[in-house]
């Protein structure tokens, strides 16, 4: 008996050093756990960080390059020419391109846009159709897209045709376009060239002095409106010109483009045009991250929200512009621009700007 209660001792003593142990080895396992996520967590902020200097890193390496290449070999393309071709042979995408600027004298600048903040948009419905209704053409009206031997646009159904292959998913980034003619729209509705926020015009169009007349787009509810509704930031537009016409959407509103981030010059809005939407809404453009240069406004403009003669929200550059219109609104109402986080250079407004808060004849809100 006295032997049994022995061993019966020595296996509860047994139980217990193993129950010791295995907690001991559960609590090293539970630490050992926290410690390898803290130290992923802090693998993939210096991941994160290291992403974040690599392109800045192959632009220097790139750009050292060239230089070399300029000294000795004479190389003729610029430093930003050849640094982008160099590091978009090594995997670098569109997108991170975009973002970089190189200088000849060696300055490197890695820029994120910055995009409005979700408070100050009133977010709509995003356009799904495609074509406009009335006749699409199957093509241009000549020309191979080259600087040199452009595409021509010289009626509504080519203009038309434009709209719905952009619409479809074409960007035509690098590719060059001209008006030929007036091109009255008939005020039929308008689909928008690049009507939702995956869908952008990209390329290069020259309207040649020539107008875009009695443009119409009626739905209130969407957003993306105008005769382009979203520009990339490769795009440039010269010497656009409507002349009559009526705009009216939600967010991202304007005569000419609803969205903007490319290069928009020489621009004439008549006086028989009026915009009307909720949030970011302008003559030129609802939304700025790109350039607008001598442009002429003498459109109505009246909305809710971010509300300017030339552009709503402005996070780019606007300069030698006039505003001869009204602009209308409730909350940021500028004369110029309603809500600017940009640059706004050269610039004055003539017509009568009306606000309840945040209201001025140049900008509603931010910096002048």
């Amino acid at each position: 008996m006295k032997r049994d209660k022995k061993q019966r001792k020595g296996i509860s003593l047994i139980v217990l050093i193993i129950t010791i142990i295995v907690m001991i080895i559960l609590a090293g396992t539970i630490i050992l756990t926290l410690n390898n996520s803290s130290v992923i967590g802090r693998a993939q902020e210096a991941t994160k960080k290291m992403n974040e200097v690599t392109l800045k890193e192959a632009a220097n390496m790139a750009y050292g390059e060239w230089f070399l290449a300029k000294q000795m070999d004479g190389e003729t393309r610029s430093a930003d020419e050849y640094v982008k071709e160099k590091l978009k042979e090594q995997g670098f995408s569109d997108e991170e391109l975009g973002n970089l600027t190189i200088t000849d004298d060696g300055n490197i600048i890695v820029e994120e846009k910055p995009t409005i903040p979700d408070e100050d948009i009133e977010p709509g419905k995003e356009e799904t159709i495609t074509q406009w209704e009335k006749q699409v053409a199957t093509d241009f009206g000549g020309g191979n897209g080259k600087q040199q031997t452009p595409y021509q646009i010289n009626d509504i159904s080519q203009l038309a045709y434009l709209a719905k292959t952009v619409n479809e998913g074409e960007t035509y980034k690098d590719t060059y376009f001209v008006i030929g003619a007036n091109l009255d729209l008939g005020y039929y509705d308008w689909v928008p060239i690049g009507n939702n926020s995956e869908r952008y015009f990209d390329g290069i169009l020259d309207f040649k002095g020539f107008m875009v007349q009695n443009l119409v787009i009626t739905n209130s509810e969407y957003d993306y409106r105008g005769l382009f509704g979203n520009v990339g930031k490769n795009a440039e537009i010269i010497s656009p010109y409507i002349d009559v016409g009526e705009v009216n959407g939600n967010n991202y509103v304007g005569a000419l483009v609803g969205r903007n981030e490319g290069k928009i010059t020489d621009i004439n809005i008549g006086g028989s045009v009026t915009i009307d939407g909720k949030s970011n809404v302008g003559n030129v453009a609802g939304y700025n991250s790109g350039t607008i240069d001598s442009a002429i406004c003498m459109g109505i403009v009246t909305g809710k929200k971010n509300v300017g003669g030339i552009i709503g929200y402005n996070y780019g550059v606007v300069s030698n512009s006039i505003v001869e219109g009204n602009v209308i609104g409730e909350d940021n109402v500028g004369g110029i621009v309603g809500n600017n986080l940009g640059t706004v250079d050269g610039c004055d407004c003539y017509g009568e700007v009306q606000g309840n808060t945040n209201y001025g004849q140049i900008v509603g809100k931010g910096n002048e």
